[in-house]
């Protein structure tokens, strides 16, 4: 069977993009208004994409989109359910991403697999890629959380001069976005520890992907303060699942570490979404961010499979 790509039609075809996309991300299913909202904020970075539609039913689709990682470099997102994974269908679907990433003469090629999607990540390594880096997504169930075990932090953290606060408390005004793009972008990015250095928006552009991101939720935004200057957050986003809410990025200054300071934002986070009526906190994380990594060990967060990053660097 030979598949055939044509471009995505953005007017009518994100139902059908959703149903097979929820079909291989199960854990994570998105929506139609979630789908056209990340494409409308990251339209600069989506290069090209393409679908195989047979019988009215998207059977399988491919998306070239700019890294954040290194310097003109591509990301493939694949999409072949998990059923129809055939060496065949792999070929064909790679070889018409692969084609299309080409015609962007990238430096490299990255694409993710989970670890347990072993058809697929024995296709790719016999393509020539390699492991880059790994993360772990995490989830918690609140439910069966015992916030008392960890009262220590918040102790250690206030008898270090350090007050909590969230970002619906401060002005929704460019100061504010200012200050927080700085300390994120200057600060806290930089210490994520990325396979490679993360190539960081400009303010116009962090603006409209992050700050203007519908999920994010004002009052899940936490912030650490000493003094006049945060020097800590961690945030919480909405989920199309009322039930379950998901981490972005939970940070402290260098300056500022093992005085609880993550710990108690993370907690923070929990008690929001125990009143919230969410169930789930899920979060991901860098296999080599042991800091991180232990603070959600010890609060209960369970492992799902890793999510591997491949890179193919081409000549």
């Amino acid at each position: 069977m030979a598949l055939t790509f044509r471009p995505f039609n953005p007017k009518t075809e994100y139902p059908a993009f959703v149903e097979l996309h929820n079909s291989m991300y199960t854990d994570s299913p998105t929506t139609v208004e979630e789908t056209r909202s990340f494409d409308e904020r990251f339209a600069a970075d989506i290069l090209s994409n393409g679908v195989d539609v047979r019988g009215g039913v998207m059977r399988s689709a491919f998306w070239v989109i700019r890294s954040r990682l290194g310097k003109n470099n591509v990301r493939l997102e694949l999409y072949l359910p998990p059923g129809d994974s055939t060496p065949t269908l792999q070929k064909q679907l790679y070889s018409a991403a692969l084609n299309a990433a080409k015609n962007h003469s990238p430096n490299a090629i990255d694409t993710r697999v989970r670890e347990d999607w072993t058809a697929w990540r024995n296709f790719l390594e016999a393509e020539g890629y390699e492991e880059l880096e790994r993360q772990w997504e995490s989830r918690l169930d609140i439910t069966s959380f015992d916030p008392a075990l960890f009262e220590g932090a918040f102790a250690k953290a206030e008898a270090a001069g350090i007050r909590f606060g969230t970002l619906a408390e401060l002005p929704d005004n460019e100061n504010t976005q200012r200050k927080l793009y700085e300390l994120i972008t200057g600060h806290l990015l930089p210490s994520v520890p990325f396979a490679e250095p993360l190539d960081i928006w400009d303010f116009d552009t962090w603006q409209k992907r992050s700050w203007r991101n519908p999920q994010k939720l004002p009052e899940a935004y936490f912030l650490a303060w000493d003094a006049d200057t945060i020097v800590g957050m961690s945030e919480l986003y909405g989920d199309p699942d009322p039930k379950k809410l998901s981490t972005g990025l939970t940070a402290v200054l260098n300056t500022h570490r093992r005085q609880g300071i993550a710990m108690s934002l993370k907690l923070k986070g929990i008690a929001f979404a125990k009143n919230y009526g969410a169930t789930e906190i899920s979060t991901f994380n860098h296999s080599n961010n042991r800091p991180m990594l232990a603070i959600n060990e010890a609060l209960g967060f369970a492992k799902d499979p890793a999510w591997i990053t491949l890179r193919k660097v081409m000549t």
